[in-house]
This record gives C-alpha cells, structure tokens and sequence, in this order.
C-alpha cells in the first residue's frame, strides 16, 4: 500500500514539476486584458486568431474598462495589462509600452459637399459644426480640439458632445455635424458616414500598454510580444499597399 501510494506522489509531483515548468516558458495561465476602443477597433481581431493556435492552455479574459477603472484593477492585482491614450494620469508602480500611433480622420455625412474629395486640408473645415467627445471624459481630445485652434485661429465650434463611438456617427449621419476621429474608426461602417483622411499635417495619437512595474509574468511578457509583432506585421501591410 505504501509502494503505491509512493508511486502516485512521485508522478503528482512530475506534474505539478512539468505544469511550473510550462507556466514558467509562458505555455498555460491566466492573464488578465483591458482594452480600448483603439485596440477593439484595430488590432484585437488579429490578435485573437493568434492567441488560441500560440497558448491552447492559456486563459485570456477581456474587461471593457475605462481608464481610471485600468489603472486601479492593475494596482489591485485584478488585470494584468491595460492599454490607454498617453497622455494619461501615471502612477509609480505603473509602467508604459508604446503600442501603436493613430493619425486622425474627418467623419463626413455623405451629403457633405466636402465628401466627394479623397482627402481634405483640416483648414477646410474651420467653420463647420462638430461632435466631438468631451475632454473630460476622454482626456485625449484636448490634444485634438489644440491641434484645430492651432490650424484654424480659433477653437473648433462644437454643437454637440457624445463618448461613445457609435453614438458620434450617428450624429454625423444626421448631419448635426463632422467629427474627427482616431483611423480605426473606419474599421466601423455606418451608413450615411464617409471618411476622409487629412491633407498636410496631421495628428497621431499614442496608444500604450501599462503594467505593473515589477510584474515578470512570462505570460504577459509573451502577450506583449505578440501584440507588438501583429501591430508591426499591419503596419507593414499598410505600408505596401500605400506603396502600390
């Protein structure tokens, strides 16, 4: 009875031996994301069809979370990587990766007189009317309402505020105005809504990663990774059709 007892704690321990030796080459756990609507717009897709083929054994769980909620979940231990607009409110314990850099497109109606161009000086647009997210609420559109006082001479006349993304277009479909927002949103098709990308000089708005500073998770480090590479890979792409 002692000999097979002995001979089952030998093999429990070449098990829990061999899942410590995969967790520590990143091959099963638990990690723990917060994206954004750049991230969910752009690069997330990709990103899932690789996840499961390179990390079976690995959980991902995604969380929709604002940036404050980010930042407090990261230093609690209840997420493990968040991505955010810089510039963002940091915090010691927390570091950054940069992620990707978006330039801005205008949201047109598709009556627009100006819809009909393949690309649109931002100057061109200095008296019309725009939906625009409130600063306050997301804290990068200070960075793009100063980049139109600098271009037009004047704060851009802004007749109505929403946040969310769908509820901009729809208000652009109406005709209640333009919007200028980060190039993922093209990736949304709504009917009514034209893009245009900006003639001369434009804006890029920076995405990064945060974590906790002395988090060595390997998973994390592995997902890091990964999301780098799918970002370079589409830029690349991009490139080249720009190219041809």
């Amino acid at each position: 009875m002692l000999l097979k007892d002995a001979v089952e704690i030998i093999k429990q321990v070449e098990r829990a031996k061999e899942r410590a030796y995969r967790a520590s080459r990143g091959e099963i756990g638990e990690l723990g994301i917060a994206v954004n609507s750049s991230i969910i717009n752009s690069v997330l897709p990709d990103i899932l069809k690789v996840l499961h083929s390179r990390f079976p054994d690995v959980k991902f769980v995604l969380y929709e979370l604002a940036p404050q909620e980010q930042r407090q979940q990261l230093l609690d231990y209840q997420i493990d990587i968040g991505f955010d607009f810089f510039p963002y409110d940091n915090h010691p314990d927390l570091i950054s990766t940069l992620i990707l850099q978006e330039p801005l497109v205008i949201a047109l109606p598709e009556s627009h007189e100006l819809a009909g161009k393949s690309q649109i000086p931002l100057k061109a647009l200095a008296n019309e009317s725009f939906v625009l997210p409130s600063p306050e609420i997301v804290h990068f559109y200070k960075q793009i309402i100063d980049f139109c006082k600098q271009v037009f001479g004047q704060e851009p006349i802004i007749v109505q505020e929403a946040t969310l993304m769908v509820t901009v277009l729809s208000l652009v479909a109406g005709g209640v105005g333009v919007s200028l927002l980060l190039k993922n949103a093209q990736n949304i098709q709504r009917q009514g809504v034209v893009y245009r990308p900006i003639e001369g000089e434009n804006l890029e708005i920076q995405i990064v990663a945060l974590m906790r500073r002395n988090d060595q998770s390997t998973v994390l480090n592995e997902f890091l990774q990964l999301v780098k590479d799918i970002v370079a890979t589409n830029l690349k792409k991009e490139g080249d059709r720009w190219e041809v």
